[in-house]
């Protein structure tokens, strides 16, 4: 064979593996972050970069409550309302492990930045901590008097937070052990993060307040209205720059972040409230999804909206944007 065919024929094999492989683990190769929304009908769908339906498969026998792509993007963690919490192939939806141990339905989920600690918390105030990498349950705590339902890993260490309905945030040792406790919120928390510097934590709640904490001191360092009735998420962006807010008014709004204080720099009004928000990895992208059987895709520097794709009829309960995106 002519060499010139021979090396173009090579080449054309390379660009087809790399589509392949590229769309399985999440590489974004046509502009859209790969995403994996948890479905009303208890399936999980990937969507790849063209904002395509990739996958679709059964995952749990109630509603998924959270998702979750490890580091590498090569596996998919979800939680369900069905006591369980799942772990996934990426590639091709097979399932690896199941986490059992819970009594009532999981209510969310948190990875660490290693990957190698996996904390669930249930309705019934129940915070387990699992060695992601052999499945083994290592501590078990009753952190919440009611469901637990929001949970961040600290940057830079192996400290756990945790949000309730019983309106308190809970200061963790991956041992199980407790730091500290604040109190600040009206209404039950929905959403934690924090700062890379790993000593600020950001928390939402249904009272409408977004806070700012110093995890040293546990003191209030701001608290700004997110919403006149209700945050319903939040979401960190890759480089600790900028959160993002979605509030049951529907407005979704980005703030700024200086100092340790949040500004809010720009804001898009959805067709209906957002209930979830995933940053893409490269901070082009927010993705956000609702009741509205749609996925929405904005230009977080202006929140104009890039894409609006239908998700099959179904809402959608949780979502993760590949870590590759």
């Amino acid at each position: 064979m002519n060499p010139m065919i021979k090396r173009a024929a090579l080449i054309a094999i390379i660009g087809i593996l790399f589509v392949v492989i590229g769309s399985s683990y999440g590489l974004d190769l046509n502009g859209l972050p790969v995403i994996a929304t948890g479905n009303s009908d208890d399936t999980i769908s990937i969507w790849n970069s063209s904002g395509k339906q990739s996958q679709n498969f059964l995952a749990h026998d109630g509603a998924i409550t959270g998702l979750l792509y490890s580091p590498d993007g090569k596996f998919i963690y979800s939680s369900s309302e069905d006591k369980s919490v799942k772990l996934w192939s990426a590639a091709d939806g097979s399932m690896e492990n199941t986490f059992q141990g819970h009594k009532s339905a999981v209510t969310c989920i948190a990875l660490s930045p290693d990957g190698n600690l996996l904390a669930s918390g249930d309705a019934d105030g129940i915070v387990k901590i699992w060695n992601a990498q052999t499945y083994k349950l290592l501590v078990t705590m009753h952190a919440h008097n009611n469901a637990v339902r929001a949970l961040a890993w600290n940057p830079g260490s192996d400290i756990l937070a945790s949000g309730g309905a019983d309106r308190l945030i809970q200061i963790w040792k991956s041992n199980g052990n407790l730091i500290g406790t604040i109190v600040g919120h009206d209404e039950p928390i929905t959403g934690l993060a924090w700062l890379p510097n790993g000593h600020t934590l950001i928390s939402s709640a249904q009272d409408g307040y977004i806070k700012v904490w110093n995890t040293d001191n546990l003191n209030l360092i701001q608290r700004v209205k997110g919403d006149d009735h209700a945050v319903n998420a939040i979401a960190l962006s890759p480089n600790g720059g900028r959160l993002a807010s979605a509030g049951y008014d529907g407005h979704i709004r980005i703030w700024n972040i200086t100092n340790n204080h949040l500004k809010e720099s720009c804001c898009a009004l959805a067709d209906t409230p957002a209930i979830c928000l995933a940053w893409s990895k490269n901070g082009l992208y927010l993705v956000s999804a609702g009741k509205d059987n749609a996925i929405s895709y904005w230009n977080p520097s202006s929140m104009t909206l890039v894409e609006k794709i239908n998700a099959n009829g179904n809402s959608v309960t949780a979502l993760a944007v590949s870590p590759s995106s």
